[in-house]
């Protein structure tokens, strides 16, 4: 199992569009993720669960990443996270 912080620092948090474009980016990858926020939990490969987290600017989300490819998917989500949250 690896793990990933990160600080959210788009003005608007993750609001339905960031929340749709996560959950396919997940879903591109065999890794179970789960992503939390102030002790709730979704996964990450659907949308309606993060957008339930309600994640806004300067919250500080952790993800939880576990299976075969696990490796890649901390590198691409740390990519991922820089460029769009």
């Amino acid at each position: 199992m690896q793990k990933l912080t990160y600080k959210v620092k788009k003005m608007v948090g993750i609001h339905a569009r960031p929340a749709s474009a996560l959950a396919q980016f997940a879903r591109m990858y065999q890794s179970d993720i789960k992503l939390y926020c102030q002790n709730r939990c979704a996964n990450a490969k659907r949308m309606v669960e993060i957008m339930e987290l309600s994640i806004h600017k300067d919250e500080e989300i952790l993800f939880e990443i576990c299976g075969e490819d696990e490796c890649r998917v901390v590198k691409a989500l740390q990519q991922y996270c820089h460029s769009y949250l």
